[in-house]
């Protein structure tokens, strides 16, 4: 419940001032793998506007949005139908088995307890041969018994290899695995002025190279700010077998 309007809170809900701020990180990491074919029916987990699809949006016919937020809503998308459901406290997606084209979820898993139960469910909705994209920080964010600026209260990274657990046991194969997210990177944004880095192609490119080199580095529970020099972050191209 405390979940639930969280991410309008942080300053989403002004959907003049709103701007999505992954579209080029999500080409190079994610859309840039799916097969070139029409997409008919494609759930966002937790994608409030539905911003995230633009860059694939001439190949999608409708869109359904899984969110509990009632401030983030949206009839269309510049055309493309949009409807929304609210996520029951278990965990269920409300569609029946393999009713989905294209699964997305970007941030959003790490925001709830069971995180097990609901990647099973992206699993049963989504049909054979087709595609779930999934992006989670892989690093604990902090001390969550304190506030941390810019973060909802309760979201906490998921430690890698339960992410990739889950996955697996949801019936879902890994195509790929990527790090990114590299903190330093953002410093570069700001130094330039950049107020959406992984919008811009060539840092995205960046942050994916940076990643790769320093994922020795990563831990769960950094310490000290040499711990920092490393990927927060995995995003993973899935399959339905």
């Amino acid at each position: 419940a405390e979940e639930e309007e969280g991410y309008a809170n942080l300053g989403s809900k002004n959907r003049i001032s709103y701007r999505y701020v992954y579209h080029a990180m999500n080409q190079l990491h994610g859309f840039s793998a799916l097969p070139d074919r029409s997409i008919s029916h494609a759930l966002g987990m937790g994608s409030a506007y539905g911003d995230e699809f633009r860059p694939i949006l001439n190949r999608i016919q409708r869109i359904t949005i899984l969110d509990p937020s009632d401030q983030l809503k949206v009839t269309d998308i510049d055309g493309v139908p949009v409807s929304y459901q609210k996520p029951d406290t278990l965990g269920t997606i409300g569609f029946e088995d393999e009713s989905f084209d294209l699964v997305t979820c970007f941030g959003v898993l790490h925001h709830i307890p069971n995180v097990s139960f609901v990647t099973s469910e992206i699993g049963r909705v989504l049909r054979r041969g087709c595609y779930a994209l999934i992006r989670e920080p892989a690093v604990s964010m902090g001390d969550w018994r304190r506030p941390r600026p810019g973060l909802t209260k309760h979201e906490r990274g998921i430690p890698q290899h339960i992410m990739h657990g889950a996955i697996e046991a949801a019936g879902l194969e890994v195509v790929a695995s990527t790090y990114c997210d590299f903190a330093p990177i953002a410093k570069i944004g700001k130094l330039l002025d950049l107020d959406a880095i992984y919008n811009v192609p060539w840092l995205a490119r960046l942050d994916a190279l940076a990643s790769r080199l320093f994922a020795w580095n990563m831990r769960y529970q950094y310490q000290g700010n040499l711990r920092k020099i490393a990927p927060a972050s995995i995003y993973w191209v899935c399959r339905k077998h």
